[in-house]
């Protein structure tokens, strides 16, 4: 009976020496441990599973430029119809443009949010559509998001400004070019970028529209307007 009483206590005391080694006295720290495993290492992740995620990505721009296009010719023939160029806001219209402005706005933040710079083109073609805010990130939410997706904006919006040859030629507005350059690169580093890229630029139209901005950058306080938005 001896024999047995002693096994019984050992065998209890060894079990819990198993136990203070395995467990953690602090509940936090289990808890720690438990949220640390059930985040996702993306150092783990194969080579499927990084292409889906491309899909869904490359899935979700072109279902929001496909929303945006309707937006927009929803503001575009709504517009054309009712005269509001015009100032007629009590017209029956002005309601479905402000919707349309609106989905058009998010659709163009949710493009710099993805950093989407196949939709470059797109935001500089309707770079002077606004939104409806007062606020000026959703007041221009292509300009916005041209600044979001960053340096890959910089080459095509002073192709829209300089580039005879380009499609984007004249479909943004040298004012609104500086917005995006001067955003992105600040002043001084802004008009170093423009005089660097235009170099061979010595006349007729183009040349004018490079004069002219580099002469509102020069003129600008050089910050980025969205930065506080």
């Amino acid at each position: 009976m001896g024999r047995i009483l002693t096994f019984a206590i050992t065998a209890f005391v060894f079990s819990m020496l198993i136990l203070s080694v395995c467990v953690p006295a602090d509940s936090t720290e289990l808890s720690s441990k438990d949220n640390q495993s059930s985040k996702v290492d993306v150092t783990v992740l194969n080579a499927d599973q990084i292409d889906t995620a491309v899909a869904n990505r490359d899935k979700s721009v072109k279902d929001i430029l496909s929303t945006a296009d309707q937006q927009v010719a929803i503001i575009k023939s709504l517009k054309h119809t009712s005269n509001i160029f015009l100032g007629n806001v009590a017209s029956a219209d002005r309601v479905p443009v402000l919707v349309a402005e609106q989905r058009m706005a998010l659709c163009a933040a949710a493009l710099g949010r993805l950093r989407a710079t196949e939709a470059i083109p797109w935001l500089i073609t309707y770079s002077r559509l606004a939104g409806p805010s007062d606020d000026y990130r959703s007041l221009r939410p292509c300009l916005a998001s041209l600044v979001d997706i960053g340096s890959p904006s910089l080459m095509p919006v002073l192709q829209g400004i300089l580039d005879e040859n380009s499609p984007l030629y004249l479909k943004i507005r040298v004012g609104d070019s500086v917005v995006v350059i001067q955003s992105i690169l600040g002043k001084d580093a802004g008009i170093a970028f423009v005089r660097a890229n235009s170099k061979n630029i010595h006349g007729g139209e183009p040349a004018k529209r490079k004069e002219q901005l580099i002469a509102m950058l020069l003129r600008s306080d050089g910050k980025d307007i969205f930065l506080s938005e």
